[in-house]
């Protein structure tokens, strides 16, 4: 029988006011795996960082989180004036978080398990790039350079996934993204399973130097 257990809450575990830094953490449901994120701000600039922990264990040390975008051609020929920041990552303005927990257990047409859990506990950052969207729209178009992206993570109790998520806004524009700048900065003597083409036997290796 399918069992389903969801809980929303608002997340401002260590928030200053609205100032940076923000800091927000989400751990798995046997709190093994602990997520941590982090807006600050380095040479004048607010940029997002994370690391993550297992069993208070550093596993993956403060690396970076964004993406890139290139949409000044785009807002120019809108008539829309073009951020000033010469990073879209750059500078983008923290409006707020929601965590959750969510419990299922789901059933597959076949294999090994007739029950799969599906249990994790979740987080999303939400930010938004450019000015607050129009009240009013003139000439029948919404000419605010707004645009919204959430870091969105999920920690499970085996392992945890995030990603970036960019809500429609009301003026319309796409986003052309050019580049994705997620860090991955593994500790000294970090371990990976290694496996060099498909069904291929796998090997614990180090992982620097893996694929050269």
């Amino acid at each position: 029988m399918k069992k389903q257990f969801i809980s929303l809450c608002m997340a401002w575990w260590a928030v200053t006011g609205w100032a940076s830094p923000h800091t927000f953490q989400v751990s798995s449901p046997d709190r093994n795996y602990v997520f941590t994120f982090t807006q600050e701000e380095p040479e004048g600039k607010t940029r997002m960082y994370y690391t993550l922990s297992y069993k208070g264990k550093e596993i993956v040390r403060r690396s970076e989180l964004g993406v890139e975008i290139e949409n000044k051609l785009l807002e120019s020929a809108l008539g829309i004036e073009n951020d000033a920041c010469r990073n879209w990552r750059d500078n983008l303005t923290f409006i707020g978080a929601d965590s959750a927990s969510h419990d299922e257990t789901w059933q597959p047409l076949y294999g090994e398990r007739k029950e799969i859990p599906d249990r994790y506990r979740s987080l999303q950052i939400k930010f938004r790039k450019g000015e607050a969207p129009a009240s009013e729209v003139t000439g029948g178009y919404d000419r605010s350079r707004t645009y919204f992206m959430n870091v969105e993570v999920r920690a499970y109790n085996e392992g945890v996934a995030f990603r970036y998520h960019f809500p429609a806004t009301s003026n319309g524009l796409f986003l052309h993204i050019t580049d994705e700048l997620t860090e991955f900065a593994m500790p000294e003597g970090t371990m990976a399973w290694h496996e060099p083409w498909a069904q291929a036997p796998v090997s614990l290796l180090p992982l620097e130097g893996l694929g050269r």
